[in-house]
């Protein structure tokens, strides 16, 4: 899941602005508290996964996870965390598409005589990608839907964040520049004072090549989340970056 919804344009770079990876929560002075703009939490890793990967037929492969785990210590007297999810590629000449569903349950830190208490995060996600020539342009949709489960009330709805984004780059000689746009929604839980929000984000920066395995790179990104009932009511946040990356 993390290689579809990092994306293949500056990919995976958690600035404010890729509105399908980055983590950017609202703030009490603006626009929702119940929800981030997450969509790739607790995808990224897993402890003891067993993975099949399918031979690639015709350009197309599956790929199928499972993982369990159970965490134990003094002050937490078991975390049990499972993971499942299965995914798809294909490739066709200058044109790839991927698309995956992953699954994650886990439980609260109980002791053995409590109730059980946990929660179940569903992410789905998909990308298309046309590469040649110096060109890449691509596009991300996610969705991650939370939901908390007690013996009493069964499972109900945590947050939701829903994301669609378009992103390009085009390598002239030693420079890539590149942009990303996109759009989505975070909604809490479903009540009549959840604090759902329009989402907008965009990033622009470039790359500069100093050989094979160094560059540097300029970037500035913002996201802005407003309540879909008061548009006025919103939080933004920007960031800045340049640096130097060496790739061993």
């Amino acid at each position: 899941m993390h290689s579809i919804l990092a994306g293949d344009v500056w990919g995976g770079n958690n600035m404010a602005g890729d509105i399908t990876y980055s983590d950017v929560s609202s703030t009490a002075n603006g626009a929702g508290v119940t929800a981030t703009a997450r969509i790739n939490s607790v995808t990224t890793r897993s402890s003891n996964m067993l993975t099949y990967t399918s031979p690639t037929v015709m350009g197309a492969n599956l790929r199928a996870d499972y993982g369990n785990t159970t965490a134990t210590s003094v002050s937490q007297p078991g975390i049990q965390y499972a993971i499942k999810g299965i995914y798809a590629g294909y490739k066709y000449g200058p044109v790839t598409a991927k698309i995956g569903r992953v699954e994650a349950v886990s439980n609260e830190a109980l002791a053995a005589t409590a109730v059980y208490a946990g929660s179940k995060t569903v992410v789905t996600g998909g990308n298309i990608m046309y590469q040649d020539k110096g060109l890449t342009v691509q596009y991300t949709n996610g969705r991650n839907l939370t939901e908390t489960y007690t013996v009493a009330a069964g499972y109900i709805q945590g947050s939701a964040v829903k994301a669609n984004k378009i992103s390009a780059s085009y390598q002239i000689g030693a420079v890539m520049p590149f942009v990303q746009y996109g759009q989505g929604v975070s909604e809490g839980v479903r009540t009549g004072a959840n604090l759902a929000t329009d989402d907008k984000a965009f990033q622009i920066g470039s790359e500069y090549a100093l050989s094979k395995r160094s560059s540097l790179y300029a970037a500035y990104g913002s996201h802005k989340k407003s309540l879909k009932s008061n548009s006025t009511a919103a939080t933004e946040v920007t960031d800045m970056a340049v640096g130097l990356r060496h790739t061993f």
